[in-house]
């Protein structure tokens, strides 16, 4: 059987009983590691996890009987996928020389538009596994994990916002090299934000303020809203296995936690998730706070041209009331329109986001990460982007998801 997208391109398919994959070979660099080989040198993959369906092994015997009566018992079923080639491209593109990922999915439906992980091989470098690219074939978007730096003010704020504690009138006096608690956060470049509030904070990534509402909420209550957005549970794409987030905080330090809260685990703390989660959680804020269950297979066909396992859309979790998703939107909205995230402004239309530059150890630069949604009901779009070893996420990451989000919108207007 063959691999398709939404739009109709072939991704994989059988010709004089050769496997031959995308002629557009740019298309294919992109989707490789989703797609996958028929030799099976990627495992995580369409390929491989649906191989009883393209080959015909995995069918009902008594259909494998109808199919043989109509001549084509021999022929497999074909995997349509939600991907859109063109979208896929666009973030493929947008991503530029630098390595990292790019998700991009419908926050109503939960299905997945583009999927992309850099570096990238050729199909014929896989399938011969030759000139091999190091983490070349390894699936960023789905197995990645990655600290998420300030994008997880998202769910810190929400913890804040619910919490039994949460005083509007707060505000936290930012005084940059200042650690707020012996061994606590501080602002990495010295420079303090003066008295700031929470909008003024998210505006402007005030670790002092999140780091201070952190520790007010307390480690319990904000593992209990990231656990509510899906951190510690298991994760999965139709098929697809997708790497668990995860989130632990020592008990009784605060100096760890405050860290924790700006999204920078350090010591015995544990925080880390995939591009796609990141995108989920973009996606349950601007999706008046339900995170749909995530697609990437619309449905399958058989040789009948009888389509079955047709995507169904639901929701993964509530992690938000509608009351409070409203108040995150307009927080994300003005990070974007006043703050850190302008670079992901698209024209005519309002955009929603947060920036991340956590820092590694292992590596000289930072990594850049901007999660965010398109508030349009004509396109519900949620993004993630991650881009490795490099600057800050207002400079990298958030014009990353501009392109992808207006060649999204230029599909439609065309």
């Amino acid at each position: 059987g063959s691999i398709y997208t939404a739009d109709g391109e072939v991704l994989a398919q059988s010709v004089d009983g050769e496997r031959v994959y995308s002629e557009d070979e740019e298309l294919a660099m992109a989707a490789s590691q989703l797609v996958g080989d028929y030799t099976h040198n990627i495992s995580n993959t369409i390929e491989t996890l649906y191989q009883g369906y393209l080959t015909g092994t995995e069918r009902n015997p008594l259909y494998q009987l109808l199919f043989d009566i109509s001549g084509k018992g021999l022929e497999g079923d074909d995997v349509y996928l939600t991907l859109d080639s063109r979208l896929e491209k666009a973030a493929y593109e947008a991503l530029g020389d630098l390595n990292g990922s790019v998700v991009l999915l419908n926050y109503s439906t939960g299905a997945v538009l583009a999927s992309v992980s850099k570096p990238a091989m050729t199909m014929d470098d896989i399938v011969n596994y030759t000139n091999l690219v190091d983490t070349g074939l390894f699936n960023r978007a789905l197995s990645g994990a990655y600290f998420p730096g300030s994008a997880f003010k998202t769910i810190t704020a929400s913890a804040w916002l619910s919490s039994a504690s949460y005083d509007p009138d707060l505000t936290v006096l930012c005084q940059g090299a200042t650690p707020i608690v012996p061994n606590g956060v501080m602002e990495s470049d010295g420079d303090g934000h003066g008295e700031v509030d929470l909008s003024q904070a998210f505006n402007v990534s005030c670790n002092a303020f999140f780091g201070t509402v952190g520790i007010d909420i307390g480690a319990e209550q904000l593992i209990d809203m990231a656990e509510a957005f899906g951190f510690n549970q298991p994760l999965t794409l139709d098929r697809l296995q997708v790497t668990g987030s995860k989130i632990s905080i020592p008990a009784d330090d605060d100096g760890v936690l405050s860290w924790v809260s700006i999204g920078q685990p350090v010591g015995e703390s544990e925080l880390t998730l995939s591009p796609l989660h990141m995108a989920l959680i973009a996606a349950a804020i601007a999706n008046n706070g339900a995170m749909p269950q995530p697609h990437i297979v619309s449905y399958l066909s058989n040789p009948l041209d009888q389509n079955y396992m047709e995507m169904e859309s639901s929701t993964l979790y509530t992690p938000l009331s509608s009351e409070l998703a409203g108040e995150m939107k307009t927080l994300m909205i003005d990070e974007v329109e006043n703050g850190g995230g302008a670079n992901a402004a698209v024209a005519g239309y309002q955009v929603g986001g947060k920036t991340g530059t956590p820092e590694l150890e292992n590596q000289e630069g930072n990594n850049a990460i901007f999660i965010g949604f398109l508030d349009d009901t004509t396109y519900p779009l949620a993004i993630a982007v991650v881009c490795e070893d490099t600057t800050f996420a207002a400079e990298k990451a958030a014009p990353v998801a501009a392109a992808v989000f207006s060649a999204a919108v230029s599909l439609g207007e065309d």
